[in-house]
């Protein structure tokens, strides 16, 4: 078993045996050191009343003076669609944002930090969408805002597909607020699987 405690004023990793060992009056095991409450009782007499920091701010006494800095971000942060991974709030850490199949970063910005107790800056994931055309029909689609970024582009079935699908809809595509993709071997220059019927995929966002 491997976690963690809270102390004053950091933590230390732990395994159950070492659990069982800081839980008495025992030296310390290896070099792991142990740091108790009742050792920091002058200081935190010091700071009673007087420490009032909001958030996750931390109290420091400097020259008999009591200031909050805000060291620490909130930890857990709920996003839609995803999560964030990584378990460190502490000024300067940093968090990466992971999107549920289907869903994609916003503006491509997946790693958040810590600054000044905030998290900068937002991430959230944003779905995909997703069209399938069927070979000899053409489709268009469209942004009502922003434009068009396309994440994939398929022509073919199964794994037969044409090498340059996606660079051919990106290239036809991308930038623009709408655009018409035709399922066909001339739109798309060859026939990647002769004598089958293909579809077009295509999955894009709006930025």
């Amino acid at each position: 078993m491997v976690g963690y405690r809270r102390l004053i004023p950091g933590c230390d990793l732990y395994t159950k045996t070492d659990l069982e060992i800081a839980d008495t009056e025992t030296e310390q095991k290896n070099d792991c050191i142990y740091i108790k409450k009742r050792d920091f009782q002058d200081g935190l007499s010091n700071l009673a009343g007087r420490c009032n920091c909001s958030g996750y701010g931390v109290c420091y006494i400097e020259e008999g003076n009591v200031t909050c800095k805000g060291e620490e971000c909130a930890p857990y942060i709920m996003i839609q669609h995803g999560q964030l991974l990584g378990n460190m709030n502490r000024h300067l850490n940093r968090r990466q944002l992971k999107c549920n199949t289907g869903y994609v970063a916003k503006d491509d910005v997946t790693i958040m930090q810590c600054l000044n107790g905030e998290w900068v800056p937002d991430v959230e994931c944003q779905a995909e969408i997703d069209i399938k055309i069927p070979e000899g029909k053409e489709e268009k689609i469209s942004c009502t805002t922003g434009k068009i970024k396309i994440i994939a582009g398929f022509y073919g079935l199964g794994p037969c597909s044409h090498l340059s699908a996606f660079q051919k809809i990106q290239t036809t595509c991308e930038g623009h607020s709408s655009c018409t993709v035709v399922s066909s071997n001339d739109f798309f220059g060859s026939d990647p699987c002769q004598g089958i019927a293909k579809i077009t995929e295509v999955k894009y966002i709006c930025v």
